[in-house]
C-alpha cells in the first residue's frame, strides 16, 4: 500500500513520499495543517539534485521563494524554516538569503531573527580568492504572535 499526502493529514499514516512542484503541494494542502515546514531548496544555479534541474539565480531565485514561502504561510501553524545560501561567482556574491529577508519583509510577513545551520564548508570552497564558509543563514517566518510552541517544550530554550 502507498501512503499519499491526505493518508498522513487523516492520521491513517505518519509519512508519506511526494514528488511535485512545491508551490503546487502547498496549495492541495488545508489551511493549518503543517506544524513545521523545514526546506532547504536549491541554491541558485549551484544545484541539479541529480534531476536536471537548473534553478534560476539573482532575484528571480527571491522571487520564487517569496512565492513559496507565499504558499505555505496559510498552512503552516508554528515555523516556516529557509536554510539557504547565495552563491559566489566572478569574486561577487549574490546574498540572496539576505535579499529574500527583505522581500519577505516587504510582503509583510512576520520574520523571526534569521539563526545559523552550522556546517562544515567545502574545502576549497571559498576558492583562492576566498574564506571558506562554515554557516548558511536560515531564513525563519511565523506568524504574529510570541514564537509557537508545542505544549511539552519548555518556554526556555
Amino acid at each position: 500500500m502507498v501512503n499519499d499526502i491526505q493518508d498522513v493529514i487523516d492520521g491513517r499514516s505518519l509519512w508519506c513520499v511526494a514528488h511535485s512542484d512545491a508551490i503546487d503541494f502547498l496549495n492541495k494542502l488545508p489551511d493549518d495543517s503543517i506544524d513545521l515546514l523545514f526546506t532547504s531548496p536549491p541554491y541558485e544555479k549551484c544545484r541539479t539534485y541529480g534531476i536536471g534541474e537548473r534553478m534560476v539565480g539573482g532575484q528571480a531565485w527571491v522571487d520564487w521563494m517569496v512565492a513559496v514561502v507565499s504558499a505555505a504561510a496559510p498552512k503552516v501553524r508554528g515555523l516556516v524554516a529557509v536554510n539557504c545560501e547565495g552563491q559566489t561567482r566572478g569574486y561577487a556574491y549574490s546574498c540572496v538569503p539576505f535579499l529574500l529577508v527583505a522581500d519577505l519583509h516587504r510582503a509583510g510577513f512576520n520574520l523571526r531573527k534569521p539563526v545559523a545551520f552550522h556546517r562544515v564548508g567545502i574545502p576549497g570552497s571559498g576558492g583562492p580568492d576566498w574564506l571558506r564558509n562554515d554557516w548558511e543563514p536560515v531564513v525563519c517566518v511565523t506568524r504574529p504572535g510570541r514564537r509557537p510552541l508545542p505544549p511539552d517544550l519548555p518556554e526556555r530554550m
